[in-house]
């Protein structure tokens, strides 16, 4: 009994530093030891368990064949193959070890250690040192697999000694070289890269490399900074070979009710124009606010018209600046604010686009109990400064009522009618010579809808014919037109009272809207939605001349007409046009795409003659087709191809090519753009990521595991 004891109490204090044990001590709680045969040899005070042998301590895990402790020296000795597995998830395994009796000071010979289920690193011995280091001598370590068919992983770092922080949770290499699939690709003096446990520290990110016409060979090498838990920054200088400099930041800061995003860039050298420091800045932000007050604003600012496109920044031709200031009800809406745009388009002067402040807009529906429909009112004003000091102040607003009717036959009936109004202060205008103008417009309407379905085995089938009678006054007001200056005729609109989407211009006259909707559902098949209508008016106001609108013109418009087909998880096809009583087609936009297996493809058609492209001379007649394809976990083709059918060229032609595994990703790119004049500019792109290499993680459809 006594000899049992000796040999229970030992096993229990293995890992810990235990002096000479008393027979009636309790073990410690979290402690075991599990074997297949168990010895003890008290004038040694050594314990020897051998066969399966299972320790636990701590949540530290050791599995081995052999096991020898020495209570009085307090080591431990594996002899044989073993495992280790740590309460954080790392892995340590070798072909021996000597190890203190809580395994935080030792050595372990053919050492390999995997952290965090992905980084691997193997090492000819390895030491524990103060409870916080292990030391590691001619490493090799990865977050690839590695298998018996495959032993070189796609990428390795080897390195003369590693040191692992566990309580920084750092990596730091000495001497190490970067090889890809075997081969030497860097040398570096010193890396330092934070442990896959961390999600996000200080230090350099992955570079990535381009050639363009413009710039030649282009690396940029971002440098990425971790602020605190809810701030970060990164800074990228960007160095070409055509000689310039450029250098880009980014700023991100959470808070607990919001965030703001600064990014921006400035040229230090830059070839491709004579203005020193081309620059450009954005910051946007959105907070929630008390009282269910929202607030979000953007500011957005170039040096100049080109330098975002020259690089590769964005392609907008304008940029958007604003602040507003919103609440939304369930029956009402709140907006105050003030915005500017900075136009990048050649044609276009930044002195003639005002700046608008401010600007209010309230709504409010309202239903009265004793009243059938429901009534709503408006209230809006805005000032409009521009540089050369004249100024443009409307206050204006609109009180609207609506209903509906169903009726026993099916008709169903609607209503509405509302009266708007507007006045304007204008000064240091010589567009608008008068000092105050006002205008005054009253609109009627009625719709009458008649839905007829029927059911063909397992579709249903839906007409609805729609006819809308609108009426307006005729006379127009010599007031100013700021926001209404262009209307778009689609189906969308086709049956709108009013298709001038601002305040100052409203459509007039008495028209009829005319339509008809078709709807074909199969919850087991395909769906099929038509749409076609046009307007007759009363009189011909010239509202609406090409510089205006299309199609719109005259008494009779064009017709407008929607067209969409979709076989769920196949295929979908829409199509609007706008054509004539003759058939001559002025507008179509057609989409079509589909998924087959492992391809995903997207095309459209775009047609739009000389009087759709509103203020240009020139037609717009082009396809455009964009592939995926996924031909299996680790390779993605992908293509964009744009041609322009009037000039018989393409006008951009991209291609690309992902390769993705475990540990690493990538992309390469070539993109052809036909620019103004016949300049033909080329761009290559290529980014390597090195999955689980400072904090990245590895994806969950890339399990680790051989034999793929």
């Amino acid at each position: 009994m006594k000899r049992f004891q000796n040999i229970a109490f030992a096993a229990l204090s293995l890992f810990l530093s235990a002096s000479v044990v008393s027979h009636a001590q309790t073990a410690p709680a979290g402690v075991g030891l599990f074997a297949d045969q168990i010895s003890y040899d008290p004038d040694a005070k050594s314990l020897i368990a051998t066969g399966n042998v299972r320790v636990i301590y701590n949540d530290q895990v050791l599995t081995t064949d052999r096991v020898i402790y020495n209570q009085a020296t307090g080591e431990l000795t594996l002899p044989a193959a073993f495992e280790l597995v740590s309460d954080d998830g790392t892995v340590v395994t070798g072909t021996s070890a000597t190890l203190d009796d809580k395994a935080t000071r030792g050595l372990i010979t053919g050492a390999q250690i995997l952290i965090n289920d992905q980084f691997q690193m193997a090492a000819s011995d390895f030491s524990r040192s103060q409870g916080r280091y292990k030391v590691m001598q001619q490493v090799v370590a990865s977050t690839c697999n590695i298998c018996y068919d495959n032993k070189v992983p796609f990428w390795q770092i080897r390195s003369k000694r590693v040191v692992h922080d566990e309580q920084e949770r750092r990596i730091h290499f000495e001497n190490p070289s970067l090889r890809l699939l075997g081969v030497p690709v860097l040398y570096l003096p010193y890396l330092s890269t934070p442990d896959p446990t961390v999600s996000r520290a200080t230090g350099f990110l992955i570079p990535s490399f381009r050639h363009s016409s413009n710039l030649g060979y282009r690396v940029d090498l971002p440098y990425y900074i971790a602020i605190d838990d809810h701030r970060d920054a990164t800074i990228t200088p960007s160095i070409a070979s055509a000689e310039s400099f450029v250098v880009e930041g980014e700023y991100r800061h959470r808070f607990v009710n919001g965030q703001i995003t600064a990014n921006g860039a400035i040229a230090l050298a830059d070839p491709l124009s004579d203005t020193r420091f081309r620059s450009f800045a954005t910051v946007t932000g959105d907070f929630n606010l008390r009282r269910d007050y929202q607030l979000a604003f953007k500011l957005d600012l170039s040096s100049d018209n080109t330098f975002l496109d020259q690089y590769d920044f964005n392609d907008d031709d304008r940029l958007f600046n604003f602040i507003t200031l919103e609440k939304t009800t369930d029956d009402s809406f709140f907006s105050l604010g003030a915005s500017f745009t900075q136009s990048l388009r050649a044609d276009e002067v930044d002195e003639e686009i005002p700046l608008v402040f401010p600007q209010v807009y309230y709504r409010k529906n309202l239903d009265f109990d004793a009243l059938p429909g429901r009534f709503g009112y408006t209230a809006q004003t805005v000032s409009l400064i521009r540089t050369d000091g004249s100024r443009v102040a409307r206050v204006g607003g609109q009180l609207d009522w609506y209903n509906n009717w169903q009726f026993n036959n099916g008709l169903l009936l609607n209503a509405e009618t509302k009266v708007e109004g507007n006045t304007y202060l204008v000064s240091n205008s010589t567009e608008y010579p008068e000092r105050h103008y006002t205008n005054f417009t009253p609109t009627a309407a009625v719709e009458l809808r008649y839905p007829l379905s029927k059911t063909v085995g397992n579709a249903i089938h839906v007409i609805e014919p729609i006819a809308q009678l609108v009426w307006s006054p005729d006379r127009a007001f010599d007031s100013p037109n700021e926001d209404s200056p262009q209307a778009e005729f689609s189906e969308n609109n086709l049956f709108s009272t009013d298709r001038f989407q601002g305040f100052d211009e409203s459509e007039r006259g008495l028209r009829l809207n005319v339509g008809v909707n078709y709807l074909r559902y199969d919850p087991r098949g395909w769906e099929l939605g038509v749409t076609v209508g046009r307007v007759f008016r009363q009189r011909d106001l010239n509202q609406f001349p090409d510089s205006v609108s299309a199609g719109l013109d005259g008494i009779v418009s064009d017709y407008v007409g929607a067209f969409n087909l979709r076989f769920p998880n196949q295929f979908s096809l829409s199509s609007r046009a706008l054509f004539d009583g003759r058939g001559k087609v002025s507008k179509n936009e057609t989409r079509f795409s589909t998924t087959y297996k492992k391809l995903d493809l997207d095309a459209s058609y775009v047609w739009l003659d000389e009087q759709v492209v509103l203020d240009e001379n020139d037609r717009q007649h082009e396809i455009a087709l964009d592939a995926r394809y996924q031909a299996n976990q680790n390779w993605l083709f992908n293509a964009e191809w744009r041609h322009d059918l009037e000039a018989n060229d393409a006008t951009e032609r991209t291609l690309g090519v992902e390769y993705e595994n475990e540990c690493a990703k990538i992309a390469f790119s070539v993109s052809l753009q036909n620019e103004a004049l016949g300049k033909l500019t080329r761009e290559f792109g290529l980014k390597i990521s090195l999955e689980g290499l400072g904090a990245r993680k590895s994806k969950p459809k890339f399990a680790r595991r051989c034999g793929l």
